[in-house]
Formats: structure tokens, C-alpha cells, sequence
């Protein structure tokens, strides 16, 4: 196995009893991110290799258990650094980290938050991570279990925190009003994106508008995940939008004009639920101006 037929996109964990080649493995990882030039450094927490090692290329990527633990410190007070450079769309030198025995560090509550929270969000900020360990096929099905849920639960955190900011900022109160007369109408989609969001309806017929934060003296919404948190609220205090019988949501990516994609997002309805509306609003006289001005 060597870099060039796998992937460490995801934080990895090798399981495996004494004398199965786990620290051989890591050891291979290793050699191949060396020879790359990337910055990669191995954890080994019992300090068998770094005693026996001979060879400096290696030494010079060693760290025992005490440089492991200000490794990990490190790492996790550059999240937020990390993850703004992300944001901005600017390029990243990725960090490997292959840990020997990681049972044996996470005996410091502190390193094993930190280590948890890295591997929540390691691959967005390109920190990959390879851990070893021996531990029963119990141990490691409730030790997954947690990893997914400790990572659910800090996403739903995440994404809770940058929806209620959103709602409380000045862009949002100036988008309320408009969000809240949607309610009286027959929405078709709404459009969120960087610069506007478009709300189409279908009753009354044909009428498009358009709220473009520029024009209402406000900055575009340039943050990927600002801009998911926008979407979100929307659905929130436009109900109707967050059932999925009635309306889907999807993603979409464009080009930007300086290079690379952006995402935006968007509610449609489902057509079975429009036919369902239009046939109740038949006999409903048609507004002349319609609601949303």
C-alpha cells in the first residue's frame, strides 16, 4: 500500500492485535509523505521507533508523547485560522499526522477533546489524520459510534449558532418582511445566493422579486457557510419550504468570474403539491398588484 493508491481524505484508524504491521503501515505512509516533501509527522507515543530508528530522515519527523500532545494542542488553535483561509477560497498546505497507539494518548482529557474536535473538522482544513490502536471489535464499534456522533452533534451545533447569528443580523432584518408576505403567496422557488435572493411565485402568476443586498446598502453574502445558514433560515420562517413533500432543496456550484466555483442553493416546489394549490386558488381572484412589492 502506498500513496498513490489511497486516499487520506478522512481521518483513518487502523485496528489491528500486536504484530499485525500497523506501525509498518503507518512507517509506509510515512516514507511516501517524506519523499513528497509534505509536512507529516508520526506520533509515537511509546517511543519504540524513536529508539531503534536509524535512519535521520525519519528522526527528523519523530515526536514522542509530550511533542504528540503539543502537536494536537497546536493543530486545534489553528481551526479557526484554517478555516477562514477555506472560506476565502485560499489554498492550504495539508498537515499528516500519523499517531502509533492512539489509545495511549487519549489518556489526557484535554488532548482527547482537542483530538476529537480535529477530527470533526480535519478534512475541511486539510489535517489528515492515521491513528493505530489495538482494541476489541467491541471497542471499535462503540469508539466509531462515537466519533459519528460527537461529529453529528458538533455539526448541528455549528450549524445552529451560524443560523440563529444570521437571523439576528441587519441583512436578515431587512429580508424578514419579504420572507414573511411569502407566506400569503404560492411560492414556485426561492434562489440564495451570494448576491440576492430571488423568490419566483407561481400565485400571484408570474411575478418575480428580486432582493439584492447591494441595493439595500448591504454587503453580499460571500461565506459558504453564511450563505448555507441564510438558506436555512429561510426555511424557517417560510414553514412551508422545509417540507420535503412539498418543496425539495438543492444545491447548485457556478463559475466565479476570477476563477473557481461557488455554491448557491434552492427551494422548488414539488409539483404534485403546486397542482394541489393551484386547483384550491382557482376560484381566487388574482391580486393586481400582488403581495410582494
Amino acid at each position: 500500500m502506498t500513496m498513490q493508491n489511497m486516499k487520506l481524505e478522512q481521518p483513518t484508524l487502523v485496528h489491528g492485535t500486536t504484530g499485525s504491521g500497523k506501525t509498518v503501515f503507518l512507517l509506509r505512509i510515512l516514507d511516501d509523505l517524506i519523499v513528497q516533501g509534505k509536512e507529516v509527522w508520526f506520533c509515537d507515543i511509546k517511543e519504540n521507533e524513536i529508539l531503534n530508528e536509524t535512519d535521520e530522515k525519519r528522526r527528523e519527523h519523530y515526536l514522542d508523547k509530550r511533542e504528540s500532545e503539543a502537536l494536537i494542542h497546536r493543530l486545534f488553535e489553528e481551526i479557526d485560522e484554517r478555516l477562514a483561509c477555506v472560506e476565502r477560497g485560499e489554498a492550504l498546505a495539508p498537515v499528516y499526522v500519523l499517531i502509533d497507539e492512539l489509545f495511549e494518548i487519549l489518556d489526557d482529557v484535554t488532548v482527547k477533546n482537542h483530538l476529537m474536535s480535529l477530527l470533526m473538522i480535519a478534512p475541511r482544513v486539510k489535517i489528515h489524520v492515521v491513528a493505530a490502536m489495538q482494541m476489541s471489535p467491541t471497542w471499535l464499534h462503540s469508539t466509531m459510534l462515537y466519533f459519528f456522533r460527537q461529529r453529528l452533534t458538533a455539526r448541528q451545533h455549528r450549524d445552529a449558532t451560524l443560523m440563529a447569528r444570521m437571523r439576528s443580523s441587519d441583512m436578515y432584518g431587512h429580508l424578514y418582511p419579504v420572507l414573511v408576505k411569502c407566506r400569503e403567496c404560492c411560492v414556485e422557488r426561492i434562489i440564495i445566493r451570494p448576491e440576492e435572493v430571488r423568490i419566483v411565485l407561481y400565485k400571484p402568476m408570474n411575478r418575480d422579486y428580486r432582493f439584492v443586498f447591494e441595493a439595500h446598502g448591504l454587503d453580499p453574502v460571500d461565506r459558504p457557510a453564511a450563505l448555507r445558514a441564510l438558506a436555512q433560515a429561510i426555511a424557517l420562517d417560510v414553514p412551508v419550504l422545509a417540507d420535503p413533500a412539498k418543496y425539495y432543496f438543492s444545491t447548485h456550484s457556478s463559475p466565479r468570474d476570477g476563477g473557481g466555483n461557488y455554491h448557491w442553493y434552492e427551494y422548488a416546489v414539488q409539483i404534485d403539491y403546486k397542482d394541489m394549490m393551484l386547483r384550491a386558488w382557482y376560484d381566487h381572484a388574482e391580486p393586481e398588484e400582488g403581495v410582494i412589492r
